[in-house]
């Protein structure tokens, strides 16, 4: 079961968070994209990444992310923009389901879950996005090499996660039992699982400081 959220928070004017993800019978990939406050237009940045990479199966692997590049460059050089247009994070996977095999890459920083063990990518809140590797193949090339697949055996559950995971609290007013980590991360029963356990924490006056954006799988 596949449950996905995508929540603005209450310091943002437009959420700066998109995600995107597919299934087939035998696989399933995706990604979460988290643009950069300091960026221009980050939402659209974010969104049309999205946009980008769920044209390219499999975009882990380094061929299919020099086809990305292209249209990056493509589209700049359609719209006559640059690379502060196009500051956003990336956090690819793919998942074989037979094999049970997750193939995990992230450009930038966030969080994700592997069989409910946590992994951090820190950057120091300095990510190195991709936009700024676009001049060249070569450089784009050596950039790809600098953060390469990283692959997971055995999978059962996973959950992909923007850096707004870490941004959740309760109005100091208020106390409550819920524990939002646990509702997020339990195995989601439906589809719109993590948008009803984000409706109750909201509802007992949790907030969110940064966008926060979740794929949720468990098989």
């Amino acid at each position: 079961m596949i449950s996905t959220l995508n929540v603005r928070s209450q310091t943002h004017n437009s959420c700066e968070d998109s995600l995107f993800v597919k299934e087939s019978d035998l696989y399933i990939w995706g990604g979460v994209f988290d643009g950069c406050s300091t960026g221009t237009k980050s939402h659209w940045a974010s969104q049309t990444f999205s946009y980008i990479f769920s044209k390219h199966i499999n975009p882990v692997q380094n061929s299919n992310l020099m086809s990305v590049r292209k249209d990056l460059v493509t589209m700049m050089e359609t719209l006559n923009i640059n690379y502060m247009n196009l500051l956003s994070t990336c956090m690819l996977f793919f998942y074989d389901k037979s094999s049970k095999t997750l193939d995990v890459r992230v450009f930038g920083d966030g969080y994700y879950y592997v069989d409910d063990v946590e992994y951090e990518i820190e950057q120091n809140n300095i990510p190195d996005y991709m936009a700024y590797h676009l001049d060249s193949q070569e450089s784009f090339r050596e950039f790809l090499n600098m953060y390469p697949v990283v692959t997971y055996y055995n999978v059962s559950n996973f959950r992909i996660c923007s850096d707004g995971i870490k941004s959740i609290s309760i109005d100091q007013f208020h106390i409550t039992d819920l524990n939002p980590m646990a509702l997020l991360m339990h195995p989601p029963v439906s589809e719109n699982y993590l948008q009803r356990m984000w409706n109750k924490l909201k509802n007992n006056h949790f907030t969110i400081h940064d966008d926060l954006s979740i794929i949720s799988y468990h098989e």
